[in-house]
């Protein structure tokens, strides 16, 4: 795991990270299934403001429910990579491990 540049170790343990975050839903086949999310990466920092913008329609409180936990991959969805919390695997509140 590289750590982002400036980030003291106690800052590390409270980090939270989302890479390549991908969501896709509908069509049995690949090709027909729509990206809602595509390969969304960021960071929050501890004691930092974070802000989620877009245009309606772009997908902010769906990646917010990702992050929560809320949604997982289930039949007609795909949901890939890695959403880590002070380097380990997110797993809190049901979110992706």
């Amino acid at each position: 795991m590289s750590w982002p540049v400036g980030v003291s170790e106690d800052e590390r343990r409270h980090l939270f990270e989302w890479r390549d975050l991908t969501y896709s839903v509908g069509g049995k086949k690949k090709s027909t299934a729509k990206a809602v999310i595509a390969g969304t990466s960021g960071r929050a920092r501890p004691g930092r403001l974070l802000g989620i913008l877009g245009p309606s329609g772009s997908g902010k409180t769906t990646m917010l429910n990702i992050l929560a936990g809320r949604i997982d991959s289930s039949r007609g969805t795909a949901l890939s990579g890695a959403v880590t919390f002070g380097g380990e695997a997110w797993s809190q509140g049901g979110g992706m491990a």
